[in-house]
C-alpha cells in the first residue's frame, strides 16, 4: 500500500481556517454513549448547550450534537474515499478494539482508475477492470512511528483474503506482513466477482495485554447465511523467526477506508451501502480528517492510505460508535 500527506482540515476549510476544531468523546456506560467536547491538546472546543441528537446507525442516542460537531470539524462532503474521520483514545493505547463493516446494499467495484499523487481527480489511466474492494482498517502507533498498520479484507474476484501490512516498516526492520498466501483462505465464493451481497459482515478483533499492546488479531467474515469464517494472524513470540508474525504495538488512532489497492481509485456502483461500527474498552474520540495529534504529533507519520473511492462516510455517532458508508 502507498501513502501521501493528508489534506488537513485547515487547508480544506480555506478561508474558514480559523474555525475551531472540535472532538467527541464517545464512552459506553451502561449501554449509553456519552459524547462531550474533547479537551485534547491543540484543540479549542466550544461549549454546546443542551445538545441532543439522534444516533446515526447505532442504538440509543448520542449527547453532544455529533452531527453538528462533525460538520463543523470536517465537512461531510470531504469524508469520502481515503479521507474519513480519525478515531482515537486521547492519544492513549486503545484496548480490545473491535472493528466491523456490514454490507447493507449490494457493494460492487465496477472499474479502477490510475491516478496521480493519490488524487482521484487526476486520472492518468481509466481502466475497464478492477482490483476489487479493499476494506482497510488503518491504524497508527507511536511504537511503529513510520508505519501505517493496515488490517485489510481484500475482496478480489470471487474470493476474500485477510491481510496485515505494516506499510513503512517496523523499528526492528523485520517483515511482519501477513499473509503471504493470496489464495482464498475462507473458501467463500462470491456470487459475482468483486461484489458483496447485503448481509456480508467483516470484523477485526484486536486483543491486547494490560498495557495495550496488540497480541492477537482475528479476522472474521460472516456470509449472508450467517456462517462465520474466522482466521487468526500468528502472534508474536520471544523466540524463533518473527517473519510474518505480529509486531507488538499499541494502537493510538485509526480510520477506516473502503477503497482499492495499489494506489488506485475504485468506482463503486451507485447505491452501494454499508455500516461501520467500532467498540473498545476505552473512551473513543472522533476527530476531523487530520493527524495533528497522537502518532503524528511527534512529526513521525503524517500519511494515510493512497487508495481512494467514491464511497462516502457519515459522522460517527451512536451506540456502538457507528457510521454509514454510501455510494451516490
Amino acid at each position: 500500500m502507498s501513502r501521501q500527506n493528508w489534506l488537513v482540515v485547515r487547508r480544506l476549510a480555506g478561508a474558514a481556517a480559523p474555525l475551531a476544531m472540535l472532538g467527541l468523546i464517545a464512552q459506553a456506560v451502561n449501554a449509553q454513549t456519552v459524547v462531550a467536547p474533547d479537551n485534547a491538546p491543540k484543540k479549542t472546543a466550544p461549549q454546546i448547550s443542551n445538545p441532543q441528537a439522534p444516533s446515526q446507525g447505532g442504538g440509543g442516542t448520542s449527547q453532544g450534537g455529533p452531527s453538528n460537531v462533525c460538520l463543523a470539524t470536517y465537512p461531510t462532503g470531504n469524508a469520502i474515499g481515503k479521507l474519513n474521520y480519525i478515531i482515537y483514545n486521547q492519544c492513549n493505547a486503545i484496548h480490545g478494539l473491535h472493528l466491523r463493516f456490514e454490507v447493507t446494499k449490494q457493494l460492487t467495484a465496477e472499474h479502477d482508475n490510475k491516478v496521480k499523487h493519490c488524487n482521484a481527480s487526476k486520472v492518468t489511466d481509466k481502466l475497464t477492470t478492477t482490483k476489487g474492494i479493499y476494506i482497510q482498517f488503518n491504524a497508527f502507533s507511536k511504537d511503529a512511528p513510520k508505519a501505517m498498520i493496515q488490517y485489510i479484507f481484500a475482496v478480489s474476484g470471487k474470493g476474500i483474503k485477510p491481510h496485515i501490512q505494516y506499510w513503512g516498516g517496523t523499528p526492528d526492520m523485520v517483515d511482519h506482513d501477513w499473509k503471504k498466501n493470496w489464495t482464498n483462505p475462507y473458501g467463500v465464493q462470491l456470487a459475482k466477482p468483486n461484489s458483496l451481497d447485503p448481509g456480508y459482515v467483516f470484523e477485526v478483533d484486536l486483543s491486547t495485554d494490560d498495557k495495550g499492546y496488540v497480541n492477537a488479531v482475528k479476522f472474521t467474515v460472516t456470509d449472508p447465511e450467517g456462517r462465520k469464517h474466522p482466521q487468526d494472524a500468528p502472534a508474536a513470540t520471544n523466540s524463533g523467526s518473527q517473519l510474518g508474525k505480529l509486531f507488538p504495538l499499541r494502537i493510538s488512532e485509526f480510520q477506516t477506508n473502503v477503497v482499492s489497492t495499489d494506489g488506485h481509485y475504485v468506482d463503486f456502483a451507485k447505491d452501494g451501502a454499508g455500516t461501520l461500527s467500532y467498540t473498545s474498552k476505552d473512551q473513543l474520540s472522533v476527530e476531523g480528517g487530520n493527524f495533528e495529534h497522537c502518532a503524528a504529533a511527534l512529526g513521525d507519520f503524517h500519511g494515510g492510505t493512497c487508495e481512494t473511492s467514491n464511497a462516502s462516510y457519515s459522522c460517527p455517532a451512536g451506540v456502538p460508535l457507528t457510521q454509514s458508508v454510501n455510494v451516490k
